[in-house]
Order: structure tokens, then C-alpha cells, then sequence
């Protein structure tokens, strides 16, 4: 991955960088009303392909943490199942040991 992908690969960078980006272009909507711009078909095109590459990419951010989210939860119920193991057998070493001591003649 170069260094592009490791940029937009960090999560603190795309928070920034999204809501700069909403801020610029909620500034560009009354900036495009006043000038006269909202007529213009080169304007019109512009805004429908950052629409649907925003739509793309935020779809993409959003199946990246559910993937994240997935591999979080398999590790966690691995560590329960070994934790779980575990228990089992150190309780089941005591009972052994207490069983065993009470059988035993002194």
C-alpha cells in the first residue's frame, strides 16, 4: 500500500478529512445560489459525480468497520472459549486433588 492508501487507510485522517470536506462543500451551495452557478450544466455534472463518489466511499468506510468489528468479535469469543477451557480444567484439577486427598489414609 503506498502512501495514498495508507493516509485514507487511518481513521483519524478520514474524520478530518470528511468534515472539511462537508464543510467546504456546504459552503459552496449558498456561494453557487448567489452567483448564478446553480444554471450551469458543468456545475450540475460536478456535484453528481462527488455525490456518487462520497455515496461509494462512506459505503466503503462504513463495510471497513463492520470488518474490523467482525474480526473484534471473533477474537473475543476465541478468548472466552479458551478462557472457558481453562477454567474447566483448573476446576477440574482441584476436584481432583480434593477428591483424591480425601480417599487418602493420613
Amino acid at each position: 500500500m503506498g502512501r495514498f492508501g495508507a493516509l485514507f487507510g487511518r481513521p483519524e485522517f478520514l474524520r478530518g478529512f470528511h468534515g472539511w470536506m462537508t464543510l467546504c462543500w456546504g459552503a459552496l451551495i449558498p456561494i453557487t445560489v448567489f452567483t448564478g452557478l446553480k444554471g450551469s450544466i458543468i456545475w450540475i455534472a460536478l456535484m453528481s459525480v462527488w455525490a456518487n463518489f462520497v455515496g461509494h466511499f462512506s459505503s466503503w468506510q462504513a463495510a471497513r468497520v463492520e470488518v474490523k468489528q467482525g474480526e473484534q468479535i471473533g477474537e473475543t469469543a476465541n478468548l472466552a472459549t479458551g478462557a472457558t477451557a481453562l477454567a474447566q480444567q483448573t476446576a477440574d484439577a482441584a476436584n481432583s486433588a480434593l477428591f483424591s486427598d480425601a480417599e487418602s489414609p493420613v
